[in-house]
């Protein structure tokens, strides 16, 4: 009886299932068929590091001072058919084994190729058996504040997470410490979290924008990226041959 109950549930289930796939035109939003462009392009990157916790008595090391290995996790962009992924360097800095997720579930360990660690950004390769969907660069030169943009990333581990908001300023310049400064940000309110670093700033027409990077902890509904003029001249510099699409 139990057997037959459970057939039963399949026959049931059939119908429902076939409909669920049959999606009218109208949900198709510039949103949605964004996301879906994107994503294919849009990798997860995790790996693990040493940091040292230093003692209570001061900031310099000393005998007491403990190394711990501590797991990272951000987001990287395919921009190159050979397998070359951009990503913020902070992700991969001292990073021992980068391991890279793409969005078919497949996972390959990745080579840091270049970096700049003024400008927070970081080129890694993966091996490429085939060419790569390579997500397309826009302009950042014409975005206007209130245009909507979407965000796509590695949020807290979540892979392949979308947020979206609108631009709520342009060229912002922020301090974060002595010796590290982001010049030219573009600044939105859709979320990003630990773990979206590197992760693609999209618009509905389906380009990048920018490379999510920076988030305010004590504040609400301010984020920020890195704009596309930024990244090209960037990619340029550490991709031979780069093959813009």
């Amino acid at each position: 009886m139990k057997l037959i109950a459970v057939a039963a549930c399949f026959v049931l289930m059939g119908p429902d299932l076939a409909v669920a796939h049959e999606v009218s035109p109208e949900r198709l939003t510039p949103i949605v068929l964004a996301v879906r462009k994107a994503r294919v392009s849009v990798v997860s990157i995790k790996g693990q590091k040493t940091v040292t916790q230093h003692s209570e008595s001061g900031t310099t090391a000393d005998a007491s001072d403990v190394p711990r290995q501590v797991n990272g996790m951000g987001t990287g962009t395919i921009i190159d058919e050979r397998g070359y992924i951009l990503t913020n360097y902070h992700v991969v800095s001292d990073v021992r084994r980068i391991e890279v997720t793409l969005d078919d579930g497949r996972g390959v360990v990745a080579d840091l190729v270049a970096y700049d660690a003024a400008a927070d950004l970081a080129v890694i390769k993966i091996p490429a058996s085939k060419p790569l969907t390579v997500i397309r660069l826009g302009t950042s030169a014409d975005l206007m504040v209130g245009e909507s943009v979407i965000a796509l990333g590695n949020a807290f581990g979540y892979e392949q997470t979308v947020t979206r908001g609108v631009v709520s300023a342009l060229g912002r310049d922020v301090q974060v410490s002595e010796t590290q400064s982001y010049d030219h940000l573009i600044q939105t309110d859709a979320s990003i979290n630990p773990g979206n670093s590197g992760g693609p700033l999209v618009s509905p027409e389906r380009v990048v924008l920018g490379i999510n990077t920076l988030l305010i902890q004590e504040a609400q509904g301010i984020f920020n990226a890195l704009s596309v003029l930024q990244l090209k001249q960037e990619i340029e510099k550490h991709v031979p041959g780069v093959k813009w699409k």
